[in-house]
């Protein structure tokens, strides 16, 4: 089954997005295929995608940090209408796919080339069987920006175009210095156990401040907070010190001028200018080590940009569709 774009691409106000979402889910989940693929380590990893009719191309969407595929489906929609297949899937210890630990709210990986390799399993099983030998774009937030990159390292001529938003190149570390951030881990990961949660990570909170969040839209906030209370498997939220550990040394990796130049997809790097997860600065410099990469910073907005307030989701989505088109 297919679906027809419409080629009309009206970017939804937030006053308007809980009527659009749930039509945009009813869409994309009767006129999906979805399942789970086993990855390099036999985990079972949850998939969705979509085929658009006459499609030009396909796009593999990475979602971030403790979130999940359905947060995807509005920009899936605008892929869809634009006349692109999309794939997507819950990275482990993320949705409904398997995790590491029993403790269900953690986030939790041995290497971050897990993530990777999950992404090489997937394009391998689902994407490129499924495709019709379409060119191949990538759309990733923050965590999963970081783990397109670290794949694009090892296969430089997959993605023919890529578009990040947010990329954990360098992330935050709370008003401490990095080095004594990375001595925490290190030391206390080995004392009490790498499957433990960090000192410092958060919570589950099912009742979140929407001023604090990353968020700027509302009822988009609001919509991906009531996916979460009403299932656990959307509901984690704590790093272990195995995931800080990994975390923490990816910017040597993707900071390596010689292992980055050798990529090959045209990039379009967007930022958040008032961004508290990932630095921006890294961001910046990063782009420069790319062969072709354009570089946009939305000066006001927060870490999750498409969520951000309606003139900013617009430009978003906007630039977003227009790298993939040029």
């Amino acid at each position: 089954m297919y679906f027809t774009p419409t080629y009309k691409i009206n970017i939804c106000p937030d006053a308007e997005y809980m009527d659009f979402i749930e039509n945009v889910t009813d869409q994309i989940e009767s006129l999906g295929t979805s399942g789970v693929f086993e990855s390099y380590d036999n985990k079972n990893i949850f998939y969705r995608y979509v085929l658009a009719k006459d499609a030009k191309a396909s796009v593999v969407i990475l979602h971030g940090y403790t979130e999940f595929v359905q947060k995807y489906y509005e920009t899936a929609w605008y892929l869809l209408n634009s006349g692109y297949n999309v794939y997507l899937f819950d990275m482990r210890g993320h949705g409904l796919s398997d995790r590491e630990t029993e403790e269900k709210h953690f986030a939790h990986i041995n290497s971050f080339d897990d993530y990777v390799k999950d992404l090489e399993s997937f394009i391998d099983q689902i994407v490129i069987p499924t495709s019709d030998g379409k060119p191949l774009y990538a759309f990733s937030h923050s965590m999963g920006g970081a783990v397109v990159l670290c794949y694009m390292c090892d296969h430089p001529d997959v993605f023919e175009k890529s578009v990040f938003c947010s990329p954990m190149i360098d992330p935050h570390t709370k008003g401490a210095p990095r080095w004594v951030t990375v001595h925490h881990v290190m030391s206390k990961g080995k004392e009490v156990g790498w499957d433990k949660k960090f000192t410092f990570s958060g919570n589950w909170n099912p009742n979140p401040d929407f001023k604090k969040s990353v968020d700027k839209s509302y009822n988009r906030f609001i919509s991906n907070l009531n996916i979460r209370r009403a299932d656990w498997h959307y509901q984690n939220s704590c790093s272990t010190f195995a995931w800080m550990r990994e975390v923490m040394a990816i910017r040597d990796k993707l900071m390596n001028k010689e292992v980055i130049g050798k990529i090959n997809s045209k990039v379009l790097i967007m930022s958040a200018g008032h961004d508290y997860m990932v630095k921006l600065a890294a961001e910046k410099k990063f782009s420069k080590l790319l062969k072709d990469c354009e570089y946009y910073c939305f000066k006001d907005a927060k870490h999750t940009i498409y969520t951000g307030t309606d003139e900013n989701i617009t430009l978003f989505y906007k630039k977003m569709l227009a790298h993939f088109k040029n």
